[in-house]
């Protein structure tokens, strides 16, 4: 019989817990594979509890890796695609920046009003970029507090490395995350992310070394943080850096990918050499 392997991202477990007619196929599943991955020690803990799967089951952390040549930082060609990606949009001194799919867990409103606490201090603009449920009342808020000149919505975007190059900081107020694909993508491309202490982000951020978190729905301490790494050139350069590093050293795609391989061959119990000759 084949073997299965299983790997478990953040809807496996939080679909789950708010409809339990899925718990019976997804727990059997875990239970009947013949290994599980999860990409953060948080889902690997929520597994255990919210699917009350059993202890003697082992789910390895393997977390999400990153094409680090591709989202790179910014380069001599990278302001010229710059501009040509932003199109109409005005680019001043600062970049803030948002990607998502606008579901509600992922906050819009907050990076929003986030944004509103440090546009009058700093020349700056919010790029959000994604579409989804939140958008147009996203959209209301920025006329309502007269910041429409302020913040760019790009829609979807196939490419936006260019502006993730050109950023000083991430937004990623979300209040729920099992990894945070979308805060490594900006640090591996330099730029800071100021988060949420929720779920797996704790795992990817180090508050105050490559970026800063926050308890879930404090704009106050989110906007603080922001104003200080667009205020201080220093501190902004020192966590980019650390940011790049971290992108580099952890997650890197090719050493993360021989991590699964190495997990194939362990569950086909077969050593690599001999599967990879024949």
């Amino acid at each position: 019989a084949p073997k299965i392997i299983t790997t478990l991202h953040g809807t496996d477990i939080t679909l789950v817990g708010q409809d339990r007619s899925y718990l019976p196929i997804t727990r059997f599943s875990i239970n009947e594979s013949d290994h599980v991955t999860v990409p953060s020690k948080y889902l690997r803990l929520a597994t255990y509890d919210k699917l009350n799967v059993s202890p003697d089951v082992p789910i390895e952390v393997i977390p999400n890796f990153i094409d680090i040549q591709k989202y790179s930082p910014a380069n001599e060609k990278s302001s010229e695609k710059l501009r040509q990606f932003l199109g109409g949009c005005a680019l001043t001194e600062k970049v803030v920046t948002h990607v998502s799919n606008f579901r509600a867990v992922k906050r819009i409103r907050d990076v929003i009003q986030v944004f509103a606490k440090v546009a009058p201090q700093v020349s700056s603009h919010l790029f959000l970029i994604g579409d989804g449920p939140e958008r147009s009342g996203a959209e209301a808020l920025a006329r309502e507090l007269g910041l429409q000149d302020r913040i760019c919505f790009l829609g979807k975007q196939l490419d936006f490395i260019p502006l993730l190059q050109h950023t000083d900081v991430f937004l990623l107020p979300s209040e729920s995350e099992s990894f945070g694909l979308a805060a490594l993508e900006a640090m591996s491309c330099g730029a800071p992310v100021v988060c949420t202490n929720v779920q797996g982000l704790p795992e990817l951020i180090q508050d105050g070394v490559d970026g800063f978190l926050s308890d879930l729905g404090d704009v106050e301490d989110m906007a603080a943080h922001t104003l200080k790494l667009l205020t201080d050139d220093d501190l902004q350069r020192s966590m980019s850096k650390a940011a790049r590093e971290k992108a580099v050293n952890l997650y890197e795609q090719e050493m993360l990918m021989n991590r699964y391989e190495d997990m194939y061959y362990k569950v086909l119990e077969k050593p690599r050499s001999v599967l990879a000759s024949s």
